[in-house]
């Protein structure tokens, strides 16, 4: 089984592609925690990911009540930054997910991590459902005291929920993978230095 990264990106050089997709991720994230900093209410203690996780309109409502014009627009900003980081954090992960199935002996277990990185690229998908989702509710909340729409408030959670879901699983193959070529690589000294 073969993953289209694997075809656009030579080789001998995956490991500087990752790491340069890891460090523009880290950098997106880090902005995206800045600007995330203002939209911390007592109803939205969590800011952003309270807003992607409440899933019932009343929460949104008093969610987005508690957040004024200022922080409307810093959320917004917020997730049209979100569109570009969705692109880079499943492409990194989705590069992270094929690299690491080569450390696996068992082919069932490589053959995991081509579906995973599948799967990442699914997670953005689903990120950009769920920003729609919320960007909907945004414009919506400039009507005060209409509750939001319950089927956006829902798509959005149901979406987050997946997303992360399976950004978890793709981070705990990737974590897998190293720990097993770490503990063969030992069991390999040890067998040759009793030989």
């Amino acid at each position: 089984m073969r993953h289209p990264l694997e075809v656009v990106i030579p080789r001998d050089q995956r490991t500087g592609v990752l790491a340069t997709f890891i460090i523009l991720t880290a950098l997106v994230a880090a902005l995206l925690s800045f600007l995330g900093n203002s939209l911390k209410t007592a109803s939205a203690a969590q800011g952003m990911l309270s807003f992607e996780l409440a899933g019932d309109p009343v929460v949104v409502r008093d969610l987005l009540a508690s957040w004024g014009p200022s922080e409307r627009a810093v959320a917004q900003t917020s997730l049209a930054i979100d569109y570009a980081f969705l692109l880079l954090y499943s492409t990194t992960l989705a590069l992270a997910c094929v690299g690491t199935s080569k450390m696996f002996s068992v082919p069932a277990l490589s053959t995991v991590g081509y579906f995973l990185a599948w799967g990442q690229w699914l997670a953005g998908l689903f990120d950009a459902v769920e920003n729609y989702a919320l960007l909907t509710l945004l414009q919506g909340a400039a009507v005060e005291g209409v509750v939001p729409d319950s089927a956006a408030a829902t798509l959005a959670r149901q979406c987050a929920l997946l997303k992360f879901g399976l950004i978890a699983v793709g981070l705990i193959y990737v974590a897998s993978a190293g720990f097993y070529a770490t503990v063969a690589a030992y069991l390999r000294r040890q067998r040759a230095i009793r030989t």
